[in-house]
């Protein structure tokens, strides 16, 4: 079992490439809980679960400071050959 935490934080008027557009600002904190399994020598499972909280500053189009909450789970599956 592992903690998980990632920060994130952009400033006002950094150039977002995956959206191609300016933003205002954007702070993202998660944290959360992972857990690893080894089923065999060569074969391991895991599973993550993360809360976040994501804050985009106001923008021309949205007016007003826009909080977001969530959760993120992901699994994996590794093979070791």
């Amino acid at each position: 079992m592992h903690l998980l935490a990632d920060w994130l934080h952009v400033n006002a008027n950094s150039y977002d490439r995956i959206n191609d557009l300016f933003n205002a600002g954007r702070s993202k904190f998660s944290v959360g809980l992972g857990y690893d399994y080894a089923l065999s020598r060569s074969l391991s499972a895991g599973i993550q679960a993360k809360y976040f909280h994501l804050l985009d500053k106001a923008t021309p189009i949205t007016q007003q400071d826009v909080r977001s909450n969530g959760i993120n789970l992901f699994a994996t599956f590794n093979y070791f050959f």
